[in-house]
């Protein structure tokens, strides 16, 4: 059964906050390590901003964290006043967390970095969500700004000298994203059928009811 509209927007919205509370978790975890590593390196306090690549985290870090309790603060005022979320906003908020592990992994290793993961992290969530329209969207977005990444990490290399492994992990990515859209499909349309027979049930109750009274 066709959700309407309004449960359309409320359903996004519901995903939406889920998506901000992962995103803490995420930076939870992913920014006392990233600094460890920092504060492991040097013996004070001033060498760390004598780092460009701890400057350039801090930055990040900042950014990432302020426009996301921006995002918290809003999508919790919208759920208190139960107002709709625009269809796009899930959309920006995909592309939003492609483009933060993209700038990642610069100053953590580029197409070494161990945070590639991350990019199989936000697709697993948006596709599980929203189904195999998110996933295409999230896997263009993910190839566009990968292969920006790789351009200007080998820059001004005409060639890759990993070229093989690269491709397998750009597959590895697709086969993920769209197993994930599919997934998420069959579960929407399975949830539908029993939606529909539910509803039917619960008329056919109610005649049997309607019958049986004298």
């Amino acid at each position: 059964m066709l959700r309407t509209k309004r449960e359309e927007s409320e359903w996004d919205l519901k995903n939406e906050i889920n998506k901000v509370n992962v995103r803490w978790t995420i930076l939870i975890f992913t920014l006392p390590y990233l600094y460890a590593q920092f504060f492991s390196r040097y013996s004070s306090a001033f060498d760390y901003f004598r780092d460009s690549k701890f400057i350039y985290i801090t930055i990040l870090s900042f950014f990432t964290v302020f426009l996301n309790l921006i995002y918290n603060i809003f999508l919790v005022q919208k759920n208190k006043r139960a107002k709709s979320l625009h269809p796009s906003l899930k959309y920006i908020s995909m592309i939003f967390d492609l483009s933060i592990v993209t700038f990642l992994l610069f100053p953590t290793g580029g197409s070494e970095s161990m945070f590639f993961i991350l990019y199989i992290v936000v697709l697993l969530s948006n596709g599980m969500r929203y189904g195999m329209r998110l996933a295409v969207v999230g896997i263009l977005v993910f190839n566009t700004f990968y292969l920006v990444m790789l351009f200007i990490q080998f820059y001004p290399e005409t060639e890759i000298s990993v070229l093989d492994r690269e491709i397998l992990k750009v597959l590895g990515v697709w086969i993920v994203g769209l197993y994930i859209g599919y997934l998420a499909r069959r579960f929407q349309a399975l949830s539908g059928e029993v939606e529909k027979y539910k509803h039917l049930l619960n008329k056919y109750l109610e005649s049997a009811e309607n019958d049986g009274q004298p």
